[in-house]
């Protein structure tokens, strides 16, 4: 009797466990992000790096301001760059900052995780970011991948917050770890952000301190 028990509870468990792993998979491929990380890999494989586009994103597209935005203003007028498309990522396309740069003939505007978005980020010569790029992000060796970080982190960061898991800081530390170029104000600020984010030893770009 007691064996009969223990099957129909094994048998309870492992249909649990089933109904789960189904819930779990159909979110997982019929959900945004499989589409997006699917559509991104179509363009990996497809599309070639095209060597004058400069793709721009700050905060993650919330605003058009900071590092970055000096950066756009400085290669916009600067001759060498006369031919090169300028492409804003944001994260609202009612955002009104964007009304000041609609007047430019080589700037575009695209909201981010659209298809759009997704293409240029898979096909932009250079990217330039004050934060990171989303989690299906994997620059090309083709890109150049510059990362502006927002100010002095005299808050705590990556493992330092009270209660913070690996998970949690893996991204950013992902993407510093693609940064071809990592600009920072001062010593500190590049010190902080590689050993904040377990990377410290690990980073083989090149550090701007300017």
């Amino acid at each position: 009797m007691g064996y009969i028990k223990k099957l129909k509870k094994s048998y309870r468990e492992g249909k649990r466990i089933f109904k789960l792993a189904i819930k779990q998979f159909y979110e997982y491929t019929k959900g945004t992000g499989f589409k997006l990380r699917a559509i991104y890999a179509k363009y990996l494989k497809k599309l070639e790096v095209d060597d004058k586009v400069i793709l721009y994103e700050s905060y993650h597209g919330k605003n058009m301001t900071g590092n970055v935005y000096a950066l756009y203003k400085k290669l916009l007028t600067h001759p060498k760059y006369s031919s090169y498309t300028h492409v804003w990522a944001v994260d609202n396309l009612k955002n009104p900052c964007i009304n000041t740069f609609m007047d430019k003939d080589r700037v575009k505007i695209v909201a981010v995780h659209s298809k759009a978005y997704v293409k240029y980020l898979a096909t932009a010569k250079y990217l330039i970011n004050n934060t990171s790029f989303p989690y299906y992000f994997q620059k090309r060796k083709e890109q150049v991948y510059i990362n502006t970080w927002h100010g002095t982190p005299l808050k705590t960061l990556g493992k330092d917050v009270k209660g913070a898991t690996v998970s949690q800081h893996a991204n950013i530390a992902r993407n510093l770890l693609h940064t071809d170029y990592l600009l920072a104000p001062n010593k500190f600020t590049a010190e902080k952000l590689l050993d904040s984010h377990d990377i410290n030893g690990l980073y083989n770009g090149y550090i701007v301190d300017s």
